[in-house]
Order: C-alpha cells, then structure tokens, then sequence
C-alpha cells in the first residue's frame, strides 16, 4: 500500500486525522534506550499479535543510530500505564515504511490498530516523507489503510546476487526468490 502526500494522479489522499484514542490510551514516540527495549519487548512477546510485518529485517543493537540519524521512529502504544502495542516507521530520502505493528492480542481491534496507523501515518508526514508504503497483507489491513488514503500499490520485488555456495533451485521462475534471502 502507498499514501503519497500530494495524491496520486492527482487525487489528493485525505489528510491524517487522529481522533481521540480508546479509553485510557496514548501512544508516544520512544528515543531513548528504556523506551527501545520496551519496543523490543513488546515485540517479541507471545502475548502480542504481529498485525504487518515489512521486508526490512529487524536488528536488535542498531536501534539507537537508526534513531539519532532520523532513519527509524518507533512508538509505544500504552493503556494505563501497561505496555499494549508498538509500530516502527523507517525513513529513507523523503520516503518513509511503516516496517513494524504489533498489538496485544486483547487489545487487537479496529480501533487500536487505526489509532496506531494514524499516528504514525502523521509522524512520517511530519518527517516530509512524501511517499509511505505499508504492509496491507490482510483485507482487513487493507481496508484500514485506505481508510487513512492509502492506494493499493502492488507487491514487493527483491533482487540479489547470488550466494557463494550453489544450490538447487526450487522456484518455478527463476527472477522469482524469496525476499530476504541474505
């Protein structure tokens, strides 16, 4: 999916407004180390679901110079106080991919996962990114995001040189490979 800040075929996209979050949440940008390895904990806790997951592979340790060079935003959605969800926006030359989003199962519902989207939706315009790609892996993520002005954009292509070893092809296409195959 894409949202591209002045439109598409000159259709301007509607412009993110975030309206009030459900009872008792906010959600804030994190820039410090505690704010990362709660991110890191909420990501890699089973009693999260991993709504969209992005083609950049997630990294533990390089979080801190992704942040202080402006390349990574990552956010905590919170409840009372209680850890509940986290989304990471990454940001390359005026081009930002919400590469992350992942709720508490109890707290998974349209409401939230818009309330999250939207957030970081403004945080990447904000940013200047005039082109925002998202995962829409799901109708249902779909029809969120376009909600937001997202447009449906097409899939994901990655080349890459071959590996060292050979190995037995098992793809019916050859230009066709697995996307993080590194």
């Amino acid at each position: 999916m894409a949202y591209k800040t002045d439109g598409i075929s000159g259709q301007p996209p509607p412009k993110p407004t975030q309206s009030a979050p459900p009872d008792g949440v906010s959600i804030v940008q994190v820039n410090d180390q505690r704010g990362i390895e709660m991110w890191w904990y909420v990501w890699r806790n089973a009693f999260y679901d991993v709504l969209s997951l992005g083609v950049e592979p997630l990294f533990v340790g390089r979080d801190m110079a992704a942040v202080a060079l402006g390349q990574q935003l990552d956010f905590l959605a919170y409840r009372h106080g209680d850890p509940i969800g986290v989304a990471r926006l990454s940001i390359q030359a005026g081009t930002a991919h919400i590469s992350a989003l992942a709720l508490m199962k109890e707290a998974r519902t349209l409401a939230m996962t818009h309330a999250v989207q939207t957030a970081v939706l403004k945080a990447a315009i904000e940013h200047q990114a005039k082109l925002i790609f998202a995962p829409g892996e799901t109708e249902a993520d779909r029809r969120l995001l376009r909600e937001l002005g997202f447009m449906d954009f097409g899939s994901i292509v990655c080349y890459s040189a071959p590996g060292e070893t050979a190995r037995e092809d098992t793809h019916v296409n050859p230009l066709e490979q697995p996307v993080l195959s590194f």
